[in-house]
């Protein structure tokens, strides 16, 4: 007796093999399709994730941007600038310069 067919399985499975893909396509819509390559899900999550990462990045990048920015504004010293932010003291002559 066979036991119960996981259908998410079986898809994943066929459609992440380009040439079951393309006989699928060609026997169900009739026609023939080229593929290039197949997007599985794990590396679809893969690239989203390193995509996340890289936001998160930028915005941390900005957000210590703002502080170091902050901190000429109120007068701290770069030395103190780069101890709070993690900048070197070339990127806050840099910030000083474009204030």
């Amino acid at each position: 007796m066979l036991g119960n067919l996981d259908n998410e399985v079986i898809f994943k499975k066929a459609f992440s093999n380009k040439i079951v893909f393309k006989a699928f396509v060609r026997d169900i819509l009739g026609t023939e399709i080229e593929v290039d390559k197949i997007e599985t899900e794990e590396r679809t999550q893969a690239k989203n994730k390193e995509a996340g990462k890289k936001t998160i990045a930028k915005v941390e990048n900005a957000k210590t941007l703002d502080i170091a920015k902050n901190a000429i504004k109120k007068g701290y010293e770069n030395e103190v600038i780069a101890d709070i932010t993690g900048l070197s003291i070339e990127e806050i002559d840099k910030l000083r310069q474009e204030e």
